[in-house]
């Protein structure tokens, strides 16, 4: 059994109400609860994960091998190893265009007018936000310490003691996006890994 949502509300908080668009933690930090049969006491992660790796450990419980796993999805990981959460960086991305929102309904405007399209990268300890559009007049995203400020409200863009962190992240962030690009596939085809047929009919 798991039970989670796709995203939080922000209900007030920095002002905004409903669920975003925006990358702040009472959007993006939402709770799941697991339980499969015969599991051992609970206990609590506090790494954030992704999609995938919800299948990816279901997968583990289901009695799949990690190279299976691995081979279907390469980027997923156990929840049930903290270790391996930790080794990697988490990746979100938000894009809000009220222009399917206008379609619905005369004289509406849309979710978000004009769109936002928002991208986050979270690694250890740091929150790293970029506002894609529409483009910002004085500063292009966020950078957040969590461990110091957990409820978002000093932005360390512009601090000098940060500007390396920032340009790490920024660069995590932007390699993620180009990978995510050239590992997309062309519309209409199948979510395979490769082999798969060969596997299959073997």
């Amino acid at each position: 059994v798991i039970f989670t949502s796709d995203h939080g509300d922000m209900l007030g908080d920095h002002g905004l109400t409903m669920k975003g668009a925006f990358m702040y933690d009472a959007c993006t930090r939402v709770p799941m609860l697991v339980r499969w049969p015969n599991n051992p006491a609970g206990s609590t992660i506090n790494a954030p994960c992704q999609l995938h790796d919800i299948a990816g450990t279901a997968l583990t419980l289901a009695g799949y091998t990690a190279d299976e796993i691995a081979g279907w999805m390469p980027d997923a990981r156990n929840l049930l190893n903290e270790n391996a959460l930790a080794e990697r960086g988490y990746a979100a991305l938000m894009h809000r265009n009220p222009s399917t929102c206008r379609d619905r309904a005369a004289n509406y405007s849309g979710y978000h007018d004009p769109p936002l399209h928002i991208t986050m990268w979270r690694e250890g300890r740091y929150k790293f936000s970029i506002y894609h559009s529409p483009e910002p007049t004085n500063c292009p995203g966020e950078l957040f310490d969590m461990d110091t400020d957990p409820q978002e409200m000093n932005n360390l863009w512009h601090d000098p003691a940060h500007q390396e962190t920032r340009d790490r992240l920024w660069i995590k962030l932007t390699n993620w996006l180009v990978q995510q690009e050239s590992q997309g596939r062309a519309r209409g085809t199948h979510a395979r890994p490769p082999g798969f047929e060969e596997k299959r009919t073997a």
